[in-house]
């Protein structure tokens, strides 16, 4: 009886939550540190070489990130109170107060840079609970707007290093662009050529292959490394104490809202590959375990941190989803910033080096923001003005410095800001201008409530939730619900983040498609693939077998994202006899779901007949399967099945269903609704006559 006791105690471990012999923690948390090592050491690298300090300083910089990054990770994988999300986050210095640091530092100093990181860090424990509600302010298209800019004001640096640093007497030499473009070649070959781990590695090897070929041809200069020590610690305030100034602080604050937006996507991208729910409590404490995290950092010569995006695929790949991993990795990144010996190595990347690996990292950022804004709803929106205006004033001060020479004062540092510039514009066009297209998209569902559009756009939108109609004919504010909920929550990618619902299912709804148009291929240019169209035509041919085997007419198949058919069900539920809940969808996820792994199902697709009801959509939600498209409206079927005892549906759209939950489902739909409708006339009248 005691053993089987303990056995159930064992089996009721989660994932998240189990504990590994140390010598395979120590081993896979030794991957996760080189999967993030480059991004760690690249910020106060870079940070350091663009304001001039000594290679010793620059060295204080990087050990002191290793170990406060170290730290911080301690923080979110076993959490204290209310402070981390104890999952298996990795935390490092962020790219996206990169560039913001950079014109603190060079017009007020570093010490100034620390006082604003000390505040933001505070400021984000105090935005924690109430974060949901500011990112109303920052849909994605302003996000998206966000990370490009930084993107882009970044690569004057990245220009700099390449030509062998700004200010050096052989600057642009062609050895220095040589070693900078070989260093990308290296990088790109191994990223492109290698799987998994080595993969993830290709920037750490352009770097070191650069760095040696640099070496060889006289332009590395690792003089310093004879004079670091092996083991020590930098003294807190290293640079003096910190310093307060409005303008910094307020450039800083911004900077902390789109990490904290960043680490949103992040997190809930690892919840999900744990198979843990993040509820708007856990988001909080991770937000609230960052801001600490960022407070003591500016105290111990840190920059703010953010939780990394790289180690989800390495979750994945080793399908090892313990925290206590990721801890692991936290121990080792402390132990590698207590010797200063690896930092000088690292100091002493030679510009040209650091320029070509800097032209990948700051690309990247570039990419993941236009990834953001090619998820951007653009037709009846204004979101491609708010784009080209926002894009356009934040490349300003980069296009054209000289432009803004006469202002002087607090308001040249805010206005040389491209990143400031784009967010102010960005925020102030979309709460003027969008907000009268919500309204008249409100507008336009009362006045047609029998409309169903399809989806599929960055963002949720309430008129592509279905009215609720009681027997009496008498239509609830659903759509208005679902709007709230929706303006409450942003979604961010979650591959660098990013932007995801805050604690709550992301629904990803397509453009609206006019009825006209939703039963044939006009729909391919809205979002809508053309095997998404055929793999529908598969559900609606299944389910009329359905019906020619006496079933009722559903069907329903998963696809994974490669093409392979994973589950193909027709309906075999038939009251009174039979199984009621044997509904195709049900059938579909749960074969599925018992031969697929959690991350085939979290990209495969489930192609249905008609919009899943209450159960099945649970199913799908379950099961983890990311996405869901459907033909027939649950509406429409309601019209289509009126009061038949056999088939009572719920005039409920699915969407409002996955949105009360904590995972993100995109949902598509409806489609074809005129062929899928096909199969159900004559059926529900013969059944009920």
């Amino acid at each position: 009886m005691e053993v089987a006791v303990e056995e159930a105690r064992v089996r009721t471990v989660e994932p998240v939550d189990e504990i590994l012999p140390a010598r395979s923690m120590l081993t896979l948390g030794l991957q996760h540190v080189l999967v993030i090592y480059a991004g760690v050491v690249a910020v106060p690298l870079i940070l350091g070489g663009a304001l001039g300090l000594e290679q010793s300083q620059i060295v204080v910089l990087i050990n002191c990130n290793l170990i406060i990054g170290g730290l911080a990770t301690l923080l979110q994988t076993l959490g204290i109170w209310r402070f981390g999300a104890r999952l298996p986050l990795i935390q490092g210095a962020s790219f996206i107060a990169l560039a913001p640091m950079m014109q603190i530092g060079e017009q007020y100093g570093l010490t100034h840079v620390f006082g604003s990181v000390m505040v933001a860090g505070a400021l984000a424990i105090g935005l924690a609970p109430l974060f949901s509600r500011l990112l109303r302010f920052f849909p994605r298209v302003v996000i998206g707007c966000l990370i490009t800019t930084v993107g882009i004001s970044l690569m004057p640096a990245a220009a700099g290093w390449l030509g062998g640093g700004v200010g050096s007497e052989s600057f642009g030499a062609p050895e220095h662009l040589l070693v900078g473009l070989l260093t990308v070649v290296v990088t790109v070959v191994v990223y492109v050529g290698f799987r998994g781990l080595m993969s993830s590695l290709s920037v750490l090897v352009g770097m070191a292959v650069g760095t040696v070929v640099a070496m060889l041809i006289g332009l590395s200069d690792f003089s310093g490394l004879a004079d670091a020590a092996w083991i020590g610690i930098a003294a807190p305030l290293t640079f003096g104490p910190p310093q307060f100034s409005l303008v910094p602080i307020l450039i800083m604050t911004l900077a902390m809202i789109v990490i904290m937006a960043e680490t949103t996507g992040n997190t809930l991208a690892i919840g999900r590959m744990v198979e843990t729910p993040i509820s708007p409590r856990r988001l909080g404490n991770a937000f609230r375990g960052e801001g600490l995290a960022t407070m003591l950092s500016a105290l111990f010569n840190g920059f703010p941190l953010n939780a990394f995006s790289q180690n989800t695929g390495l979750i994945a790949m080793t399908r090892v989803r313990s925290r206590y991993v990721v801890a692991a990795a936290g121990v080792i990144m402390i132990l590698m910033g207590l010797v200063p010996k690896v930092g000088a190595i690292v100091a002493a990347i030679p510009p040209s080096v650091l320029g070509g690996g800097a032209i990948v990292m700051f690309g990247m950022t570039t990419a993941a923001g236009i990834q953001e804004l090619a998820r951007v709803k653009y037709e009846g929106t204004h979101n491609a003005l708010i784009v080209a205006i926002s894009l356009s004033v934040g490349v300003l001060p980069m296009a054209m410095p000289e432009l803004l020479e006469e202002i002087s004062g607090p308001l040249a540092l805010i206005l040389e800001s491209g990143i400031f510039l784009c967010a102010i514009v960005a925020v102030v066009l979309n709460a003027a201008i969008n907000r009268s297209v919500d309204r008249d998209e409100d507008s336009a569902d009362a006045a047609d409530m029998s409309s169903d559009p399809p989806a599929t756009s960055s963002q949720p939108s309430a008129t592509s939730s279905h009215p609720s109609a009681t027997s009496s004919g008498v239509t609830t504010d659903r759509e208005k619900l679902m709007k709230d909920h929706q303006n409450s929550a942003m979604p961010i990618d979650g591959t660098n983040g990013a932007a995801e619902a805050i604690g709550l299912a992301e629904v990803t709804d397509s453009e609206c498609v006019p009825e006209s148009e939703r039963t044939g291929d006009a729909v391919l240019d809205r979002g809508v693939s053309a095997d998404d169209l055929a793999r529908l035509r598969e559900t609606i041919a299944l389910a009329d077998d359905a019906k020619n085997r006496g079933r009722h007419p559903f069907a329903s198949i998963v696809v994974s994202a490669d093409g392979r058919v994973l589950a193909s069900k027709g309906n075999n539920s038939m009251p009174p006899e039979g199984d009621p809940t044997q509904h195709a969808e049900l059938s579909a996820a749960a074969e599925a779901a018992r031969t697929q792994s959690v991350e085939e199902l979290a990209s495969a697709t489930l192609y249905t007949s008609a919009e899943p009801c209450v159960m099945c959509t649970g199913a799908v939600y379950w099961t983890g399967i990311g996405r869901i498209v459907y033909a027939l409206s649950e509406s429409r079927l309601l019209a289509l099945t009126g009061d038949d005892p056999e088939n009572p549906t719920f005039d409920l759209p699915c969407r409002e269903v996955i949105t009360r939950g904590q995972r993100e489902i995109e949902v598509v739909g409806p489609l074809l609704e005129d062929e899928a409708a096909e199969a159900h006339h004559g059926f529900w009248t013969r059944q009920s006559s």
